[in-house]
């Protein structure tokens, strides 16, 4: 008879929850489709790492390479080596991923911001670094070229053999740095359409993201091409995933009433919800 009742208490738990979570606030949230993605997101991010470890794992002889077969536009960027400005693009990377929690830890302090909308920001965050990861992390196992550091003698022989140097392109730090600034920016924008701090939140944001991107540079672990490939699919992945989950009544650039995003869309003009995955024959898409 117990277990009966824990049961169902635990049943019903889980209704209520995903009834809660289903209202329509700044962002929509669908248990029944942002889980699935979510999951698949995590998933190919750990699937891509034990890929990228397993390469990282076999020693690299850098004694072949040749500046020739570098192209001339990332060239000037062989020779450089710092293991500081390394350490403090790590730093830099950390602030940068940890600053959607802290802003949406402050707006639950002041009750700017309810905890299912909270909830919701942790759940799209959670999909923006999982494919950020997962593209970068596969984009890794394609062993385009090597790390700069590999062919300069200013590195130590121990990390220009080490697996870690065979593959350069793209980026993982600026992926993650460009993916975290623009979700930070442009959810502090749809939650304080009103707020005077918005461009200086996009400044500080990107600024700081970018500074990750030189500091990889000049740290000779990437050439301005990786960073510049993070810096673009960080930022798409960073804006898409808040964008296509806009509710209904939320528009990007003053939080307030408008068409819905691209996701909403999507799922409503292929009959698709929470309670109902059954396709339409035709559908549209409204930007």
């Amino acid at each position: 008879m117990m277990r009966i009742r824990v049961s169902t208490t635990i049943s019903v738990a889980f209704v209520l929850c995903g009834t809660l979570f289903a209202r329509e606030d700044r962002y929509q949230f669908d248990p029944a489709w942002d889980y699935p993605i979510l999951g698949v997101g995590l998933t190919a991010a750990g699937t891509g790492f034990l890929m990228e470890r397993r390469i990282a794992s076999r020693p690299f002889d850098p004694s072949g390479l040749r500046r020739e077969d570098i192209p001339a536009y990332d060239r000037w960027a062989l020779g450089f080596y710092s293991k500081p400005l390394s350490g403090i693009s790590d730093a830099l990377i950390l602030a940068d991923g940890l600053a959607p929690l802290a802003l949406t830890g402050f707006d639950l302090h002041r009750r700017q911001e309810s905890i299912r909308e909270a909830w919701t920001d942790l759940v799209l965050y959670g999909e923006v670094v999982a494919y950020a990861s997962a593209v970068s992390l596969y984009s890794k196992t394609s062993r385009l070229h090597p790390r700069p550091l590999a062919f300069t003698s200013n590195a130590p022989l121990s990390e220009r053999e080490s697996g870690d140097a065979r593959s350069s392109f793209f980026s993982e730090h600026t992926t993650g740095a460009f993916a975290a600034a623009v979700f930070t920016a442009y959810t502090f924008q749809v939650h304080h359409p009103d707020s005077p701090w918005i461009p200086w939140m996009w400044s500080g944001a990107m600024g700081t993201a970018a500074g990750v991107g030189a500091l990889r540079v000049f740290s000779g672990k990437h050439f301005p091409s990786d960073v510049l490939a993070g810096a673009i699919a960080g930022s798409a992945i960073g804006y898409l995933v808040p964008r296509l989950h806009l509710g209904r009544q939320t528009k990007p650039e003053t939080g307030r009433a408008s068409k819905a995003g691209l996701f909403h869309d999507f799922k409503m003009g292929m009959g698709l919800n929470s309670g109902d995955l059954s396709p339409m024959l035709l559908f549209h898409l409204n930007v």
